[in-house]
């Protein structure tokens, strides 16, 4: 869809914001970081739902980087908002995990 809405010189923001997905889903660095630039570019144009998908997935490709504290401090945001937010939860548990930060209680255990 993307490719053919380029050749026409009309690419919908749904396009732009799929595209975007794909290339942080991507194995290789300089991919996502396209389409982390990409979902930059996105966040100012766009209304309040597709913000918040742009900023996950921005919190996302932080930690497809390998990002994490990027990635955590740019999710617990997202969950200011959205506490409920399944994919978002989601997402806090494997970056919590990938930096090791358990929670006994009320402490929170850091290595």
């Amino acid at each position: 869809m993307y490719v053919n809405e380029l050749a026409k010189g009309e690419i919908t923001y749904d396009s732009k914001l799929d595209y975007a997905h794909c290339l942080v889903e991507s194995r290789e660095r300089e991919n996502i970081l396209i389409g982390m630039k990409i979902l930059e570019g996105l966040l100012f144009s766009c209304d309040k739902k597709k913000e918040f998908e742009c900023l996950y997935a921005r919190a996302y490709g932080h930690y497809r980087l390998k990002d994490y504290h990027t990635a955590l401090e740019k999710t617990e945001n997202l969950l200011k908002i959205e506490p409920n937010n399944k994919e978002t939860n989601h997402l806090y548990r494997m970056i919590k995990k990938k930096l090791g930060i358990k929670h006994i209680g009320l402490l929170t255990v850091i290595p």
